[in-house]
């Protein structure tokens, strides 16, 4: 028959429980745990270690969008400066040769000018002494 009041084997049964329990905690259960908590604390702070490399590559890229904005903004204001050099060099160079060749052209004038006042000094001499000449053998004398 079944017997309902507790008897010695109350006392084996929990004495051998608490024995196997002490083992098991002291073995099993204090050592997994440690495992697991070990495991979600370097989870937890690789996740948290990824989030600032995120956050960090973020700015990064802020940063180097801006420092390359700032470069392309330079390289921009330099190409129109030498443009502005470049275009003071041509204007100058540009009326230094229309000076050069006003200067050329009048002296050329001046020179035409001149052949053609002792072209016209040799004609009009010519011209006389032909004159002369056609008189001296129209007439036949001297003048």
């Amino acid at each position: 028959m079944i017997d309902l009041v507790p008897n010695i084997t109350l006392v084996y049964q929990s004495l051998l429980f608490f024995v196997a329990f002490g083992v098991l905690n002291f073995l099993i259960f204090k050592p997994s745990l440690k495992i697991i908590q070990e495991r979600k604390r370097q989870s937890l702070g690789s996740s948290d270690t990824a989030e600032k490399l995120v956050k960090e590559t973020q700015e990064m890229t802020v940063l180097c969008e801006k420092k390359m904005e700032e470069a392309r903004l330079s390289g921009i204001r330099k190409k129109v400066q030498k443009m502005e050099v470049g275009e003071k060099f041509r204007e100058e160079l540009l009326k230094k040769i229309r000076e050069d060749v006003d200067q050329k052209l009048e002296e050329i004038r001046n020179k035409i000018s001149s052949e053609s006042k002792k072209a016209e000094a040799s004609l009009q001499t010519y011209s006389q002494d032909l004159a002369k000449n056609i008189v001296t053998k129209i007439l036949e004398r001297e003048i």
